[in-house]
C-alpha cells in the first residue's frame, strides 16, 4: 500500500508539474508572481529530475519567446526549489539571464535581475557561482554588444552584487569572492 501511495504521489506531482510549466512559464500574459508563489509547496518536493524534464525545457523555450513575460515567473519558479542545489542549472540559465539583464525594457531587466539572484542563493557549487559572475562581467564587457545606457550597466552590476547572496560555504566562499572582486575592480 505505502508503494502505491508513493507512485500516485509521484504521478500527481508530476502532473501538477506539468500544468504549472504550461500554464505558468508557458502563459502569453504575465502572470503576477503572487500566484506563483502559490506553488511553493508543490515547487518544495521537486526533484532534480523533474525540474531538468519538466520545468528547465518550459523555461527555456518560454524565454526564448518571450521574456518580458516570463521571466518574474521563472525567478519565482526558482525561489520556490528551496530543496534543490542549481547549481548544475547555471550553464543553461546564465545566458537568457544575461542577455535580458540588459534588455531595454525596465520591467525585464528587474525580472532578469530577480532571476539571476534567485538562481544564485540556490547554489553551493563555487564554480557555477563563478561561471554566472563570469558570465554577467562577459555582458557587461560587451559579450552580447555594446551597452548603450547606464542603466543596462546598473542592471548588470546589481544582478552581480546580488550573485553574493549565495549558498557557498568555508573556504570556498573566499575563492568565489576574489573572482567577484577582481570584476569588480576591473569595471571600476
Amino acid at each position: 500500500m505505502a508503494a502505491d501511495q508513493k507512485e500516485d504521489r509521484a504521478n500527481l506531482r508530476k502532473t501538477a508539474l506539468e500544468t504549472l510549466a504550461k500554464i505558468v512559464l508557458g502563459n502569453k500574459q504575465k502572470m503576477d508572481v503572487v500566484y506563483v508563489r502559490g506553488t511553493f509547496p508543490l515547487l518544495r518536493h521537486t526533484s532534480h529530475d523533474e525540474f531538468k524534464d519538466l520545468l528547465l525545457p518550459a523555461a527555456q523555450k518560454a524565454m526564448l519567446r518571450n521574456p518580458e513575460v516570463v521571466l518574474g515567473s521563472v525567478a519565482a519558479v526558482l525561489e520556490g526549489l528551496v530543496n534543490l542545489d542549481l547549481s548544475r542549472y547555471v550553464d543553461d540559465l546564465k545566458k537568457p539571464f544575461g542577455a535580458n539583464l540588459h534588455a531595454k525594457d525596465d520591467a525585464t531587466r528587474a525580472d532578469a535581475g530577480a532571476a539571476t539572484a534567485a538562481l544564485a542563493a540556490q547554489c553551493s557549487d563555487p564554480d557555477a557561482v563563478s561561471r554566472l559572475l563570469d558570465a554577467l562581467f562577459a555582458v557587461l564587457g560587451g559579450s552580447e554588444g555594446k551597452l548603450s545606457q547606464n542603466a543596462q550597466k546598473m542592471s548588470l552590476l546589481e544582478a552581480a552584487g546580488k550573485a553574493s547572496n549565495n549558498a557557498v560555504t568555508g573556504a570556498a566562499l573566499q575563492t568565489v569572492t576574489s573572482a567577484a572582486v577582481v570584476h569588480f575592480v576591473k569595471v571600476i
